[in-house]
């Protein structure tokens, strides 16, 4: 047998007579450590590739949802939202719409849809303003908002707050006179120097007007439509700027609201308190309002999103 192969020289010295017994135990003892390192290598070897071979690799950790990443990736696609729905807005032709109104008034809409619509009134003060603004945002509710210039004037920064809001913005009027006694001019007058204190503020008015008191004719009907105005009257006055000098009470204004509304109704209240007893009814009983409505199943819209649906 040929022993010449260099990695079984260790075989060959075993068999050689000649050899001391310690060398021949030395030499046995490295062959088998030889031997099972070589086997070590083999085993681990072959568990990997049939690991490789079934997909038994260790599963890499999930990552955990971080809410505070999540809600800054959602802020800027709501605040894209409002932007786009504000440029949809914007594009709006309200022309064939003013067309469609004139000569007549809006005092409800016609559908067989749960729907309302909450219509707040600007002009005494603005007390109510913040109240107003958090239960609707609580809510979820958009409003629509109609301002006098002189309100505008007294309240800016309560003013802003309503720009910000997002609802719809209507015309009130200057200083809320009485527009059968005024003439041409004098409309005209009261118009134009609201938008232009609004302007001021960044805020724009919708082509909707409220007349003061409610009181109009045939011929300021025309006038302000004229002017690029629709007559926005109300379903359900809540009688809350009455206060409790005037007999009213928040539940009082509760259940007028309640038993009068219909599907389609628009909802007339005020933003700010009775100047005598300093009452503010209708913010004291918005959130009865909105939650009793929801259980009936309304949804809320405003006045420029019922138009442009209708």
């Amino acid at each position: 047998m040929n022993w010449n192969v260099p990695h079984l020289n260790f075989l060959y010295n075993l068999q050689n007579k000649n050899m001391g017994k310690r060398s021949k135990l030395y030499a046995i003892a490295f062959l088998f450590a030889i031997f099972a390192f070589s086997a070590m290598i083999f085993v681990l070897s072959d568990l990997n590739k049939n690991g490789e071979r079934a997909g038994n690799t260790v599963p890499a950790p999930k990552e955990t949802a971080k809410p505070e990443e999540e809600s800054s990736k959602t802020e800027p696609l709501a605040e894209q939202q409002d932007e786009e729905t504000a440029k949809q807005e914007e594009n709006i032709d309200w022309s064939p719409i003013i067309e469609k109104w004139r000569g007549k008034e809006i005092s409800s809409f016609k559908t067989d849809k749960n729907l309302a619509v909450l219509t707040f009134d600007g002009g005494a003060n603005a007390q109510g303003v913040q109240k107003i603004l958090d239960i609707l945002k609580k809510e979820n509710v958009t409003g629509t908002f109609f301002l006098t210039g002189e309100f505008i004037k007294k309240n800016p920064n309560e003013t802003k707050m309503i720009i910000e809001s997002g609802g719809d913005l209507g015309n009130h009027s200057f200083s809320h006179p009485h527009f059968p006694q005024l003439s041409t001019k004098e409309i005209k007058m009261q118009l134009e120097n609201t938008q232009t204190e609004l302007e001021k503020l960044g805020g724009k008015f919708k082509p909707f007007f409220r007349f003061p008191y409610g009181e109009r004719d045939a011929r300021t009907t025309a006038e302000i439509n004229d002017n690029g105005y629709i007559n926005i009257r109300w379903t359900i006055d809540s009688l809350g700027w009455k206060g409790t000098s005037g007999g009213m009470t928040a539940d009082s204004v509760r259940e007028r609201i309640i038993s009068k509304i219909r599907p389609g109704a628009i909802i007339m209240m005020h933003l700010g308190s009775n100047p005598d007893d300093k009452t503010q009814l209708d913010s004291e009983v918005l959130p009865k309002i909105i939650s009793e409505l929801k259980t009936q199943g309304y949804e809320f819209m405003t006045i420029g999103e019922m138009l442009t649906s209708a």
